[in-house]
């Protein structure tokens, strides 16, 4: 399908969603140590992937597409003063400036949240009087990168809003798979669907305290995940592997199961249809007999050819959903567990 005309805004705001949420939390003073990969050897000023480059160099440049998007999107004025997210960018600069001097740096921090939490307020109002879909994108960026760069692994109270029953929660999960389904024009066919899937695994995770005990590298790697389906807009099927038909029976069999009834008519009309077939041959049946079998084999087969896309469909979607997921093994020990969740998805 061709893009709508505003895409390229919308994803521009999708960008500054993620950005926001990526600056705050890699300025956080207990950030969750993310699993980036570095140069083994940093000297020979060797230029490295964006994926090795130092947490103190992706955090500047965090900062530095921030102004660069909040320009673009023209939601960086503020009355009387430099911009918002030049003004983020300097007060995080004196927070860092402050650590590695060893100096109290809770004042500064509290003074960054405060800014960051009015310049949100004031993209989402701005974007909003502009258009739902544009404030729609935001959101979704910033909620999906909110799940890793706002969580506190060590928060004990379940409705801190960076604990894990809270940013994973029901509640969240769902509304993000809305938000998602709104969104679903500006991604890939299938992209809304599968994310979806695999939120619904993690809002499960979140809740086993078995299952999210070692979990955190993991929803590293599942968000970067989900920043390649949204904002690099990756087609999801390439996530799915050469040989991924050796474990896709659990996927094909849960698929099946629902659709038992769709499957049972549909072999009742095959019935009907062989029956009308050989009772015409023979001219054995009446009237009355000849049109119900008619009947019949009209909507079995009819049903069969419906199933059979609706089936094709749900299955891949399934198996891509299966296949962006990135959680550690269930604590019960069953994968199957895994597929049934992603089918529970609410978009």
């Amino acid at each position: 399908m061709p893009a709508p005309d505003d895409a390229e805004a919308v994803l521009a705001a999708v960008r500054l969603g993620w950005c926001i949420a990526e600056v705050r939390g890699r300025n956080r003073p207990d950030t969750p140590a993310s699993p980036e990969s570095s140069l083994p050897y940093p000297g020979g000023h060797a230029l490295p992937l964006q994926s090795e480059r130092t947490f103190e160099e992706a955090r500047v440049a965090a900062q530095a597409v921030l102004i660069v998007l909040a320009d673009r999107l023209g939601v960086d004025a503020a009355p009387g003063g430099p911009g918002f997210a030049r003004e983020v960018d300097r007060r995080a600069k004196e927070i860092m400036s402050l650590r590695i001097g060893r100096a109290d740096a809770s004042a500064a921090w509290d003074e960054l949240t405060e800014l960051i939490y009015r310049f949100d307020a004031y993209i989402q109002d701005i974007l909003y009087a502009r258009s739902d879909t544009l404030v729609c994108g935001y959101q979704v960026g910033r909620a999906l990168a909110e799940c890793y760069w706002a969580l506190d692994p060590s928060a004990s109270d379940g409705r801190s809003p960076a604990a894990w029953e809270f940013l994973l929660g029901t509640g969240r999960c769902y509304e993000i798979s809305s938000l998602l389904g709104r969104h679903a024009a500006y991604m890939h066919a299938d992209t809304a669907a599968v994310i979806a899937g695999s939120l619904m695994v993690w809002c499960h995770v979140a809740a086993d305290l078995r299952w999210r005990s070692d979990a955190l590298p993991h929803l590293y790697r599942q968000v970067r995940v989900w920043h390649d389906l949204t904002v690099s807009n990756r087609d999801p099927s390439t996530y799915i592997k050469p040989y991924a038909r050796l474990r896709t029976s659990a996927v094909a069999w849960v698929t099946i199961r629902s659709f038992q009834g769709r499957i049972a008519l549909a072999f009742m009309g095959v019935g009907a249809l062989i029956t009308l077939i050989v009772t015409l041959g023979t001219g054995a049946g009446t009237a009355i007999t000849t049109t119900v079998l008619s009947i019949l084999a009209a909507t079995g087969i009819s049903t069969a050819g419906l199933s059979a896309g609706r089936f094709r469909r749900d299955l891949n979607t399934d198996m891509t959903a299966v296949s962006i997921t990135r959680v550690p093994p269930p604590p019960s020990g069953r994968p199957n567990q895994i597929v049934r969740v992603v089918r529970t998805r609410a978009l």
